[in-house]
């Protein structure tokens, strides 16, 4: 009889636990689905917004004709390069003022090319930023500005690709949070 009673007890312990199981396993599936939908939704937004980035929504024209064509030398709007650090996108962008739009440019050859497109197509002309015009940053590196409400230097906010951040510096080099 102890051994029946064990048994049974076993048995409706492991019927206990199926059952928790498939509830679990009924609420997780939900769960799955849900998310599916949402990442569904996410990649839709995505593609979206990716789409209207490619075509440079929001740009002057003449980026928006210039970036369709395949020009040498020319790498894209200064906003493409440099990303700020989140929770600081709105002091990033005041300090970048309307060089934000400014297309960059790795030499004068690809400038010369650039202006040759827009006057082609009779454009108006736009910001341009040129790399090798860059000066070098100074190698003693920025004295540490110690002052009450100075959070410190807005090019500390930003991540650029190495090769661009002679520009950054150079752009941002005056400017203060």
């Amino acid at each position: 009889q102890v051994e029946h009673d064990e048994a049974q007890r076993r048995c409706s312990t492991a019927v206990h636990t199926l059952e928790t199981a498939g509830t679990q396993r009924h609420e997780l599936t939900g769960r799955l689905h849900q998310l599916r939908e949402q990442l569904a939704g996410q990649r839709a937004q995505t593609r979206v917004l990716d789409d209207l980035w490619r075509r440079y929504e929001g740009f002057p024209e003449t980026v928006k004709t210039l970036m369709g064509q395949s020009i040498d030398g020319l790498v894209g709007p200064l906003v493409d390069v440099v990303q700020a650090i989140p929770g600081y996108e709105e002091i990033v962008e005041a300090a970048l003022g309307p060089l934000s739009d400014a297309l960059i440019v790795k030499d004068r050859q690809s400038l010369a090319r650039c202006r040759e497109q827009l006057g082609a197509q009779q454009l108006a002309g736009c910001r341009f930023l040129v790399l090798e015009d860059c000066p070098e940053a100074p190698a003693a590196g920025e004295p540490q500005l110690v002052q009450a409400g100075v959070a410190g230097a807005v090019r500390q906010y930003i991540r650029t690709d190495p090769a661009y951040q002679r520009l950054v510096d150079w752009l941002l080099n005056d400017s203060w949070i």
